[in-house]
């Protein structure tokens, strides 16, 4: 191995990474993210009012859910995660509640056309390239409703330079990964100017910042 890679940690699968952290991820999670459960409140109180259908990509534990039924006690969620202990967890807090789980990378959902009053993810799609979030956000466009809406409350970088600098650590660490990884856990938060951009190129013809804690940024894109 080369001698500057010897101290770089190989990176772990995205699935195997959650699953391991499944039972303490609510404090692991608030812990690191700015914000902490205001951001998740404040994604939910971006949904459209009249929102009756919601997909959440990387709904994990469903950490926002007890705001989600306080606000839309009516709404019928779709929530699609990769990592099956985390949806474990969800299913564990809330029994009772009509909500349809898909265990599977969302990249690979079949997404219905104008299905959906609004899609919601928080601290989900920071793991993902620009080149994956312009091919899933146009999928996202194409399943909301006319008027619907994107709602996503996420951690950024401030400045290129920061997300550059991430993007060089990671492929630092892809390089003494397994190459056999469908999907790989890292934190790759982007300029958020950057994303802006790529929402807008996805189609959505309203994209507005709606609240920020640090460097958590919610996003609200409209269709």
């Amino acid at each position: 191995m080369d001698d500057a890679l010897q101290n770089v940690e190989p990176l772990m699968e995205m699935d195997a990474y959650f699953n391991s952290h499944s039972a303490e991820y609510a404090a692991l999670h608030l812990s690191q993210m700015d914000g902490g459960m205001e951001g998740k409140r404040q994604a939910v109180l971006a949904l459209p009012k009249n929102c009756r259908e919601l997909l959440d990509l990387g709904i994990g534990t469903g950490l926002e859910l007890a705001y989600l039924w306080e606000y839309f006690p009516q709404i019928r969620v779709t929530g699609i995660d990769i990592a099956d202990q985390m949806l474990a967890e969800l299913r564990k807090q809330y029994p009772d509640h009509p909500i349809t789980l898909y265990h599977m990378d969302y990249f690979a959902y079949a997404y219905p056309a104008e299905q959906y009053d609004a899609v919601l993810s928080i601290a989900s799609l920071h793991h993902f390239s620009a080149e994956q979030k312009g091919i899933l956000y146009r999928k996202l466009y194409d399943t909301l409703k006319k008027g619907g809406a994107f709602v996503l409350c996420d951690c950024f970088s401030l400045t290129q330079e920061a997300q550059e600098e991430l993007e060089a650590i990671m492929q630092a660490r892809l390089s003494v990964t397994d190459e056999t990884f469908r999907v790989v856990h890292f934190d790759r938060p982007m300029y958020i100017e950057n994303e802006i951009q790529i929402l807008r190129k996805a189609g959505f013809r309203i994209v507005e910042k709606r609240w920020q804690e640090g460097r958590t940024i919610l996003l609200y894109a409209e269709k």
